[in-house]
């Protein structure tokens, strides 16, 4: 029994013991805060000084500095930055978005810089990547816009995707021959970018990889290249050169030219009652009867405001989803035809007019008569037991019917609106991207559930949406909410939410976000109708 015991706390002590060993300990020294890490290093989380010249030390508190957290030096009013001789690692965001960064002097010891570890370092004009430095992650510098000199003598062997997209300034890069990708989007909008020399090793160029760098006159292509994704050259000079040493065949695909960019089409839009239609080239709207150049995507926004079902025909031919065609040199008729509501009337009483502008062509919208009445005029609907939830800008209103009569009991208030859910969004985009996104373009995600935006971004809004949606139904079931026992009605302006981003029961969730009423409004309305008639029924 004694032996038992004995090594029961043996065990015991070994494993409290090597807990200890994996704990991270948090710590402040005045200027940074930082956590040792499992070796007894130091991994700084955040600077709270105010030197415009920033030096890193090699030890805080007799320990060595070996690392820089995620977002630990970000949005600072920072000039330049000398990183110390024990540093191995930048993590994601580390310098993100520094107006002011000037100059960021690296150590030879460094092994790794992270994704969008300098995006948005608007100042920094050069930048001298150690030899040690094996890893740079997608994004570390795009949008640099002041970033002029690049020299890559390190040991990475991939460049990763966009890292320096939007790098307007970029003049001069030196790779070294150990990068054998380039990946999507590396230089992509580098317009100042004349001329550069590939790596003797190298063996795939990414998707638009040298899109945009409208000044890029000639590129040799290495014997050894075997891959060269789609637009890779897309947007070059015009006197344009290649000197192809590779197996791959430059193709339209890979360069497309631009030999009908003087010529332009006629577009008209045509569509019947019951939605509206937008036409957009890239992220222009295009006024109708607009003349646009040959070769351009055109994609067509189209929304139902009462649901409806809907046919759409380019030149009498039917286009499918997503309603996106290239445009060649004739002049098309894009017709849009809405199928109205199949159980109820539309009024031209009901209309939602739109003047076309410059910008704009326009709309045209007809309302379903009784989709567009207020709640407590369909309370016939609220047969047995139901839940009525309106999602406004600040908060979420919920109630429950019962047999068409409302319960003024059971009336909640939640604050939980599609503020808190845009606000989400700013800051996933601002911590992802270090970028702050207009808020008509959100506002059109968050409406239709897609725009012709950037996949990153799209990805990022989707996400944090579908988050959001997710936690109006863990709200609404805090409130008894069962959709095997009632019946779910959502109105309000964030009910295009739940229609694009949730996850429910089409035949027990209605979604109507043309209902005008809010869950109290609607307890108030439905009152005085049982007041005036004793009832309803």
């Amino acid at each position: 029994m004694k032996r038992s015991v004995r090594l029961f706390c043996i065990i015991f002590s070994a494993v409290v013991l090597l807990s200890f060993q994996g704990a991270k300990v948090k710590a402040s020294n005045g200027e940074y805060t930082y956590k040792e890490l499992q070796d007894g290093n130091i991994e700084i989380e955040s600077y709270t000084g105010s030197e415009k010249e920033v030096v890193i030390p090699d030890e805080i508190d007799g320990k060595k500095v070996v690392s820089l957290g995620e977002y630990s030096f970000c949005w600072l009013d920072i000039e330049k930055i000398t990183l110390n001789e024990s540093l191995v690692k930048i993590s994601r965001y580390t310098f993100t978005s520094l107006p002011n960064l000037k100059e960021v002097i690296f150590n030879k010891n460094l092994k790794e810089i992270g994704e969008n570890a300098f995006v948005n370092c608007r100042g920094l004009t050069s930048v001298n990547i150690p030899q040690g430095v094996k890893r740079i992650g997608e994004s570390a510098f795009s949008k640099c816009t002041s970033l002029e000199n690049v020299n890559l003598s390190c040991s990475i062997s991939t460049i990763e995707k966009y890292t320096f997209a939007g790098c307007v300034s970029l003049r001069n890069i030196t790779m070294s021959d150990d990068i054998t990708s380039i990946g999507d989007y590396v230089f992509d909008g580098c317009k100042e970018l004349e001329s550069i020399c590939l790596p003797d090793n190298l063996k795939t160029i990414g998707e638009s990889c040298f899109s945009g760098c409208r000044s890029l006159k000639s590129i040799t292509i290495p014997r050894g290249v075997t891959s060269i994704g789609e637009n890779a050259l897309k947007g070059v000079a015009d006197d344009f050169k290649i000197y192809n040493n590779s197996v791959v065949e430059i193709t339209d695909h890979i360069y497309p030219k631009e030999d009908q960019s003087d010529k332009y089409v006629s577009l008209t839009l045509k569509y019947n009652d019951g939605g509206s239609v937008e036409l957009r080239c890239g992220s222009d709207i295009i006024k109708e009867a607009a003349s646009v150049k040959v070769g351009s995507k055109v994609k067509l926004n189209i929304n139902s405001d009462v649901g409806n079902i809907y046919k759409v025909t380019v030149n009498g031919v039917h286009l499918e989803k997503p309603y996106e065609f290239t445009l060649g040199n004739v002049d098309y008729n894009v017709e849009v035809e809405f199928k109205k509501c199949t159980s109820h009337n539309y009024s031209s009483n009901n209309i939602i007019y739109e003047k076309a502008t410059c910008t704009s062509i326009g709309t045209v919208t007809k309302k379903c008569i009784y989709c567009s009445l207020p709640v407590a005029e369909k309370l016939r609907e609220f047969k047995g037991i139901n839940m009525l939830c309106d999602i406004g800008n600040g908060t979420m209103n919920v109630m429950y019917i019962n047999e068409c009569r409302p319960l003024a009991k059971k009336c909640f208030t939640e604050k939980y609106g599609t503020n808190q859910c845009m606000l989400a969004v700013r800051e996933n985009l601002m911590k992802q991207f270090g970028v702050s996104v207009d808020e008509t373009v959100l506002e059109r995600v968050i409406r239709h559930g897609t725009a012709d935006i950037s996949q990153r971004y799209l990805t990022t809004i989707r996400d944090t949406a579908t988050e959001y949606a997710e936690g109006i139904f863990r709200r609404l079931r805090e409130h008894e909410y069962d959709s095997e026992l009632m019946r779910l009605y959502v109105v309000g302006g964030g009910s295009c939410i739940l229609k694009n981003f949730g996850s429910y029961d089409k035949d027990r969730v209605i979604i109507n976000d043309d209902i005008c009423a809010t869950a109290k409004g609607y307890e108030l309305l439905a009152g005085q109708k049982q007041s005036r008639k004793g009832g309803i029924v």
